[in-house]
């Protein structure tokens, strides 16, 4: 429960850090009743998590580097916002420590949805 604490604090910290004031983020949980994403068991029921903002978003060409330790995209940006470049890194081992994936899908200048499959039946 602890480490699913602090999946959740990582990527809700991330949506408030780089989301305007007036925008919108949004916190989403559901039984994910479809077949699983590539490199699930298919025979495993798992829970859906998303976080969804309208902030910044991400660059196409920056998605796949995203996840690497120390990583800050931009260097304006992390002078504007902080960080170490480590809380998604963090956050993508602790979903893979309870046997799932995490995925994210952005709009450079609209905003990222932040979704991890996690096994409800262990």
């Amino acid at each position: 429960a602890e480490k699913l604490r602090q999946i959740l604090i990582n990527l809700l910290n991330n949506a408030i850090k780089f989301t305007d004031p007036q925008g919108r983020i949004t916190l989403k949980a559901e039984l994910w009743r479809e077949e699983p994403p590539a490199g699930l068991d298919p025979q495993k029921h798992y829970l859906l998590i998303s976080v969804e903002d309208s902030g910044i978003g991400i660059k196409p060409q920056d998605l796949e580097r995203l996840f690497g330790e120390f990583i800050q995209l931009d260097a304006s940006a992390s002078r504007k916002y902080g960080g170490t470049g480590l809380g998604l890194s963090i956050t993508k081992r602790l979903v893979e420590l309870h046997h799932g994936i995490i995925q994210v899908s952005s709009r450079y200048g609209e905003g990222s949805i932040f979704s991890f499959f996690i096994p409800i039946d262990e």
